[in-house]
C-alpha cells in the first residue's frame, strides 16, 4: 500500500486537555516541575520550540483579533505519529519543517512518551493533565504492524477502523469528550 495513501485516509487524533480543578480554600503557592530529559530529548525540546513559535506566529498572522486556544505541543504530537508512517522525501520534508532533521524515529518517539509520561506525573493535585491519541482509518486499508506498534508503544495509540460517513465526526468527538472527561 502506498504511504502517501495510507496517510491521506488515516486520521490522527490527539486530545490533551489541561484543566484547572479548584475549590474554596485558598491555594498554595504553584511549584516549579521538571521533567527530566536526556541530552537528545533536550535539543528537540530545543528545536521544537522554533517551530511552536513559528507555528503560533502564523497562526497570530492568519487572525490577528481573535481570540484563539493552540497547543503546539498536540500538534507535534501528532505529527510525531504520522513520521512513523512515512518515508523517503515527505519523511524528509516533515523532519525539516519541524527542526529534527538527523533524529531517528526511536529518539523522537521516546521524546513524546517522555512528554506525556513527565506531564502526567508532574501535575499538581489542582491541575490535570490528559494525553491520548487515537488513529481512525478506512475501514478497508490495513495498517502496517511496525507504525501499528510504534503508536501503540509510544503515544498510547488505540486504532479504530471506520467507514467514513457523516457520523464518523460524532464518534470522534464522543471518543474525545470521553477522553478528557467531558471537557
Amino acid at each position: 500500500m502506498n504511504t502517501k495513501t495510507l496517510l491521506l485516509s488515516m486520521v490522527a487524533i490527539s486530545c490533551m486537555a489541561l484543566t484547572s480543578c479548584s475549590n474554596d480554600e485558598e491555594s498554595p503557592n504553584p511549584v516549579e516541575t521538571r521533567i527530566s530529559l536526556t541530552s537528545e530529548q533536550a535539543e528537540i525540546s530545543d528545536r521544537l520550540q522554533t517551530f511552536s513559535w513559528q507555528l503560533l506566529g502564523t497562526l497570530y498572522q492568519q487572525a490577528p483579533t481573535k481570540n484563539a486556544l493552540c497547543s503546539p505541543l498536540s500538534i507535534e504530537t501528532n505529527l510525531g505519529m504520522v513520521l512513523n508512517g512515512m518515508t523517503g522525501e515527505g519523511k524528509q520534508e516533515l523532519l525539516s519543517l519541524l527542526g529534527l532533521e538527523g533524529m531517528s524515529d526511536e529518539t523522537i518517539n521516546l521524546f513524546f512518551q517522555t512528554m506525556a509520561t513527565g506531564i502526567d506525573n508532574e501535575t499538581d493535585n489542582r491541575t490535570r493533565f490528559t494525553s491520548t491519541n487515537s488513529v481512525w482509518y478506512r475501514k478497508s486499508l490495513s495498517l502496517n504492524a511496525d507504525f501499528q506498534s510504534a503508536l501503540t508503544q509510544y503515544y498510547k495509540a488505540e486504532f479504530y477502523p471506520v467507514n467514513f460517513t457523516s457520523g464518523t465526526a460524532d464518534n470522534i468527538n464522543k471518543w474525545c469528550s470521553q477522553k478528557t472527561n467531558g471537557r
